[in-house]
């Protein structure tokens, strides 16, 4: 799991006094979701090369996460785009799945696994008298 927002600009997100969305977020994004789609780990870890990629991340903290998860995901397998539109005008909400999701949510998978792996070792909690 990776988090952090597709354009992540907060200069202009401060300056902004608008909400209509700006032509760089739109094709920035576009980029990136063909990038992601096609596992093109090139042309995701190119941010200076990708439309506006400097002025959608003036600095790489919220981009780094998506280049991890698309990196722990194997070639060729799915990927679901999750459209969250854009915020304030320029801050991108977008995520992705990377690979199938088991059929209950995340969070219920989560304790599912880590309640799986407590009772499948052998921990003894003991109490002092």
């Amino acid at each position: 799991m990776g988090s952090g927002s597709l354009t992540h600009n907060l200069h202009e997100f401060r300056q902004s006094e608008t909400v209509v969305t700006e032509d760089y977020v739109h094709e920035f994004v576009q980029c990136a979701r063909h990038a992601v789609m096609a596992h093109d780990t090139a042309a995701l870890s190119d941010l200076g090369g990708a439309p506006h990629g400097h002025r959608a991340h003036p600095s790489d903290e919220h981009y780094l996460p998506l280049l991890i998860a698309s990196g722990a995901s194997a070639a060729g397998e799915s990927v679901e785009v999750i459209d969250g539109g854009v915020t304030y005008g320029v801050l991108s909400m977008e995520g992705y799945i990377f690979g199938n999701l088991p059929a209950v949510t995340p969070a219920v998978w989560v304790f599912e696994r880590l309640k799986n792996k407590m009772t499948s070792e052998s921990i003894i909690v003991q109490h002092p008298q």
